[in-house]
């Protein structure tokens, strides 16, 4: 059977993690766009008649990560300021259209400090000393005018300053892989450590909503991983191999031990191309002894002297998988 043509589907869900405590710190379901560029630093070495190109080495290699939240999210800012959200009390400064009665009073929905600022006729703004939530301006006695005043509240805030820089998080990224037939499995990106770059952009349009975008760079962790990417099947995609080795090929067992003298054989598969090799599973393999009186062998591929084996005696076990592929254990009796 042809294997179908899969596409990377629309953009991923990210997850950031403290990788001090594990926590969960957001949860973004709601993108724009993600995505992950690769560079590579290289140097080519020229010699010779018409300064050939006769070597290249590679120095340097960079992956960076691009994250824009389609919601407003406050989280972003706060992991690009690297800082956190603090509940307190803070000025938020309104403005409300209030209208006076016929001395020119007017009442405040909020208490402000400081003086109101009052739009004149002349669209001017002129500051009038508050009593509580009240104000007078007799100039525009029975109208409707504009305001603004500064008033305490208790918000989330952020606070931008120039010692505060972003630290580095662990990002989970989780993309679809759909064929014409629909979903057929999951790309996972896991960045040990993803450290944002700190610019931080709102950008507020009369044709859209204001998103929260945020680039940065994965750092290597103490193994030199910059980023763990992985595919989940959901269509019971099988693993084919063109190759079985064993990994011990050769092996002694020794008798009159009690109990018998036994060893466990693990089988790998090689997949060929790119594919990396995989431990199989040995209870879908056949193992066999070509003399069991000599070494026995179990559907796990443990490997069991006989009580009847003699020293010096050699016999072969042999693997096979369902598509034919095959391999053997030498055994020898010591």
């Amino acid at each position: 059977m042809t294997k179908e043509n899969e596409f990377l589907v629309s953009v991923s869900e990210v997850k950031f993690f403290d990788p001090q405590t594990n926590d969960l710190i957001l949860n973004g379901k709601t993108k724009l766009d993600t995505s992950m560029q690769q560079q590579v630093q290289s140097q080519v070495i020229n010699a010779g008649k018409g300064s050939k190109g006769i070597y290249e080495y590679n120095y340097q290699k960079e992956l960076t990560f691009t994250v824009t939240e389609a919601t407003f999210d406050l989280k972003y800012l706060a992991m690009q300021n690297g800082t956190g959200i603090l509940r307190e009390l803070g000025d938020y400064f309104a403005d409300e259209f209030i209208t006076l009665d016929s001395t020119g009073k007017g009442t405040l929905p909020n208490t402000p400090f400081g003086t109101v600022h009052v739009q004149a006729d002349n669209g001017e703004y002129v500051q009038v000393v508050p009593n509580g939530n009240e104000f007078t301006y007799s100039a525009l006695a029975n109208k409707e005018v504009n305001v603004v005043y500064a008033y305490k509240e208790v918000m989330d805030t952020i606070k931008i300053t120039g010692d505060a820089f972003p630290k580095a998080v662990t990002m989970v990224m989780n993309a679809d892989i759909n064929t014409h037939n629909g979903k057929v499995g999951e790309m996972q990106i896991i960045v040990p450590q993803y450290k944002p770059n700190g610019a931080l952009e709102l950008s507020m349009t009369a044709g859209g909503v204001s998103s929260t975008p945020m680039t940065g760079r994965a750092l290597a962790d103490q193994k030199g991983v910059y980023a763990i990417v992985s595919v989940k099947r959901f269509d019971n995609d099988i693993v084919q191999v063109h190759s079985l080795y064993v990994d011990k090929p050769e092996l002694t067992l020794e008798a009159g031990l009690t109990p018998a003298d036994s060893e466990q054989v693990t089988v790998y598969g090689q997949r060929g191309g790119l594919y990396g090799t995989i431990q199989l599973d040995n209870s879908d393999l056949t193992f066999t002894s070509d003399n069991a009186t000599i070494a026995a062998v179990d559907t796990n591929g443990v490997i069991t002297l006989a009580a009847s084996a003699n020293t010096g005696d050699v016999v072969m076990v042999r693997v096979a998988d369902a598509a034919g592929n095959r391999d053997t254990v030498e055994v020898t009796v010591i």
